[in-house]
């Protein structure tokens, strides 16, 4: 009889058995099982684990981890979704907030200056690429979407006085950043780490990139592009990581099985709505005469038709139990566990709002959104600040942007203004908010750039609306005449919310009234 072969783990536990574990003393064994995490038992035998580089971690299946992500990209509704949660809640629908912070020597703001900073920076941001096609905003979409999906991104950046503001940016495939090039230091030769070349300090010296797509086997046309010309966006998990891996990467195995599973389910119960029975011929029949031979094969399901069948002919109906009942209940419990690992709610990864409610809704956010602003201000730094002091250079120096010194290092003064959220419930958290303010334990500033609302903006937009509105001579700042009967029934519920707060200690409705009417005049 052919002996089925074992499986890797099985093979594993047994050369563990035979041939490591008897050469081990009594000490050793004792101090590889003082600690469960590092215990070696039949339980954890085929555990595999040894300590490496971060390079020598991904080396062997780099370009295949890269490959898989982007195909599950193509064809996995979860990875989708994670994608455009990322873009919609980092780079968000408008991007990043230019506003500059240049002061004059004497500390006040200079606003023509900052003025004429917003202006040229607007006017680049249009078309920023090399190619012309892309403003900055969906640039950044299409390389943020690249560095979650393949773990890191490269962007070039191209200096000329040709160029609007003498400058443009292009992406680089990360496929072209040749991996398999590695070379240790040498004498006169700095070490190049999976195709960037670094000093002795670690630092990028230059990244060896081929000149066309998927030509990586001719190696003769691969150039060497300074560092200082190279925008490499990624995370790194380890010390001294020089690529960056698909954010993917732990839960990979879980959204293909996924995906499997639920796609056995959907043919299964396509399968079993589309056939809803059999013919059965059960032989003659006591006192029926002989079975017909030539029975129905196929009958026509009609609404309101009945059906005869030949004598010996019996309908067996086929209904089989798909989804099953343990479908919905699984399919979360992945999910929740594949939404933890990517750092977002289960709610919003699924769209799944079923039995959410207030409390849960604004918890499971607050912790997505810390996710989101971390993202956030990485970004801002990595990208948005590197882009901005070299295309302040550039504009200086192409004459594009004219300003009362050529010296980029005093007009660099910036602040990046991400996107923030509406809160979960309006009322609650604005009434919250305003308590804060009013008992100074917290800024306008704070709660509006939590909304996404930059405060000097606010000022702004609210300076331009009076104005406009005096002109016409329209009161819009929202007040009740004081012999109206709505505002006399405010003051009565104000009044009657002051004495509550009073008896009890708290601040009471009227404080907040008090604070969002002060907040209006």
């Amino acid at each position: 009889m052919k002996q089925k072969p074992s499986s890797l783990g099985s093979r594993l536990k047994a050369a563990w058995r035979e041939l490591v574990w008897p050469s081990l003393s009594q000490e050793q064994i004792a101090a590889i099982n003082s600690t469960a995490g590092a215990a070696m038992n039949r339980l954890t035998l085929d555990w595999m684990a040894s300590c490496m580089s971060p390079d020598q971690e991904v080396k062997g299946t780099f370009r295949r981890l890269r490959a898989r992500a982007r195909e599950m990209e193509r064809n996995n509704s979860w990875v989708a979704s994670y994608l455009n949660l990322a873009t919609g809640n980092v780079v968000g629908p408008h991007g990043f907030k230019h506003q500059p912070r240049v002061k004059n020597n004497d500390g006040s703001s200079a606003w023509k200056i900052n003025d004429k900073l917003k202006e040229g920076w607007a006017d680049w941001s249009q078309a920023v690429t090399l190619d012309g096609k892309f403003s900055l905003v969906e640039f950044e979409h299409q390389l943020l979407r690249t560095e979650r999906r393949d773990g890191e991104a490269f962007v070039r950046i191209w200096l000329d006085p040709a160029l609007p503001y003498g400058m443009a940016l292009e992406a680089i495939d990360a496929d072209l950043v040749d991996d398999l090039h590695n070379r240790g230091a040498e004498p006169g030769s700095n070490e190049v780490r999976m195709g960037i070349e670094v000093d002795g300090y670690g630092r990028p010296v230059s990244y060896s990139v081929f000149d066309a797509m998927y030509k990586q086997l001719g190696r003769s046309d691969r150039t060497s592009i300074p560092a200082k010309q190279i925008i490499h966006l990624y995370r790194p998990r380890r010390v001294n990581q020089s690529r960056g891996v698909t954010i993917f990467l732990p839960v990979m195995i879980a959204l293909r099985m996924l995906e499997g599973y639920e796609e056995a389910e959907l043919v299964a119960a396509r399968a079993g709505a589309a056939k809803m029975g059999f013919f059965f011929n059960k032989g003659a029949a006591d006192g029926e005469g002989a079975p017909s031979t030539a029975g129905p094969e196929e009958m026509d399901a009609n609404p309101g038709t009945m059906e005869k069948l030949p004598i010996g002919w019996e309908f067996q109906p086929w209904d089989p139990t798909h989804p099953t009942g343990a479908f919905p209940a699984f399919t979360k419990s992945m999910l929740r566990k594949i939404a933890s690992a990517l750092g977002v709610s289960y709610n919003a990864l699924t769209s799944d709002l079923e039995s959410v409610n207030y409390s849960s809704m604004r918890s499971g956010l607050l912790i997505e959104r810390d996710t989101w602003r971390t993202l956030q201000e990485w970004w801002a730094r990595a990208f948005r600040t590197r882009v901005y002091n070299e295309w302040l250079n550039a504009a200086l120096l192409s004459g594009d942007l004219v300003l009362d010194s050529r010296d980029a290092r005093r007009f660099k003064d910036v602040k990046w203004s991400a996107r923030g959220w509406p809160w979960v419930d309006p009322l609650k958290d604005t009434e919250g908010g305003v308590i804060g303010i009013s008992n100074g334990l917290a800024s306008r500033t704070q709660m509006l750039s939590e909304a996404g609302i930059d405060y000097e903006e606010l000022i702004e937009e609210l300076k331009e609306e009076q104005e406009i509105a005096a002109e016409q001579g329209v009161k819009i700042d929202g007040g009740l005449s004081p012999s109206s009967p709505t505002a006399n029934a405010q003051s009565a519920d104000a009044a009657a919310s002051a004495a509550d707060a009073t008896a009890n200690g708290g601040a009471g409705r009227a404080a907040v009234l008090a604070a969002l009417s002060n907040g209006r005049h």
